[in-house]
């Protein structure tokens, strides 16, 4: 049995970073803390700026490339990392979340505070955008994170044990090899500024 490591630290702490910043923002937006909401926003929008740019340069099983080709079947999936349904479901919550915080930053509040990009937009529009970012973006979220949920549930009992420590510790046991995980420190730091230098240009455009 090989203890194999197919998750490098940075993404398993955007992983975990991103599962906190989620749950902490519905709970400000739902209780009315806007101002810790609106600023917390800004900083999972910063992590999936990262992970966008991490999913060029990250580890063999954090790249998009080899979900792009697990998805579209050019190469089998091995047994570790992400699955076809697992690459698909990353995709659409990442995705989703970009465009749910994107309208956050154009919306306007009765309370006239604006999120940051608000200003190059007319009020009503901003207005629009608030309402579908509150009422029906914060919805799906939630419905996204209960399918995430119970796919994990279901992946536990019938065909991985190991999802849930994997992230955690970064490794899975199998009777295989895994493709090796490499990464480079350059990179991560260049993912990083970027991501810092987009997220800032984007709060104070």
């Amino acid at each position: 049995m090989n203890n194999n490591h197919i998750w490098e630290w940075p993404i398993r702490v955007f992983h975990w970073a991103m599962v906190l910043l989620v749950f902490a923002l519905l709970g400000s937006g739902f209780t009315g803390y806007t101002e810790p909401h609106l600023v917390l926003g800004q900083i999972l929008m910063g992590l999936l700026i990262f992970r966008f740019f991490w999913g060029f340069c990250g580890g063999y099983y954090s790249r998009f490339s080899t979900g792009l080709k697990i998805i579209f079947g050019k190469t089998d999936y091995d047994g570790f990392g992400h699955s076809k349904t697992g690459w698909l479901s990353t995709f659409a919550i990442m995705g989703f979340l970009f465009l749910h915080i994107l309208s956050g930053m154009f919306s306007t509040t009765d309370e006239v505070l604006a999120g940051p990009l608000a200003k190059f937009l007319e009020y009503e529009l901003s207005r629009t955008l608030n309402f579908i970012h509150a009422e029906i973006g914060a919805k799906i979220v939630i419905g996204l994170i209960i399918i995430h949920i119970l796919a994990i549930m279901y992946y536990l009992n019938e065909k991985n044990p190991q999802i849930v420590g994997s992230m955690f510790h970064g490794r899975r046991k199998h009777d295989t090899m895994a493709k090796p995980v490499v990464f480079s420190y350059g990179w991560l730091g260049i993912c990083v500024v970027l991501a810092v230098l987009i997220t800032l240009t984007l709060g104070n455009l």
